[in-house]
């Protein structure tokens, strides 16, 4: 294996893994439940409402709020991955 293979390979592992991950997250935030419970942190972490009474109030719902964008991307990583996966699908069965 030449070096440029093995720099391929520790990327692979790491795109496998935020894979994995963000089929976790697709699986419960897309749920009924998850649904439910995405609603209620978004609710809690309004982007409009994060100035607090004090710097720790304030920190405390700009990192909620950091968290609910990051259960998002998770959710839109899914999505793009599948459909990346499925043009790449068809665009190899269109070549036979």
């Amino acid at each position: 294996m030449d070096k440029k293979e093995q720099n391929k390979q520790p990327n692979l592992t790491a795109i496998e893994s935020l894979e994995k991950k963000a089929k976790d997250f697709y699986q419960i935030f897309t749920s009924p439940r998850g649904v439910k419970v995405l609603e209620a942190l978004e609710e809690e972490f309004n982007p409009d409402k994060l100035l607090g009474k004090t710097d720790a109030e304030t920190n405390y719902k700009v990192g909620g709020r950091d968290v609910v964008i990051y259960i998002r991307q998770m959710i839109r990583f899914k999505e793009n991955a599948t459909k990346q996966r499925e043009l790449e699908r068809q665009s190899s069965g269109s070549d036979t």
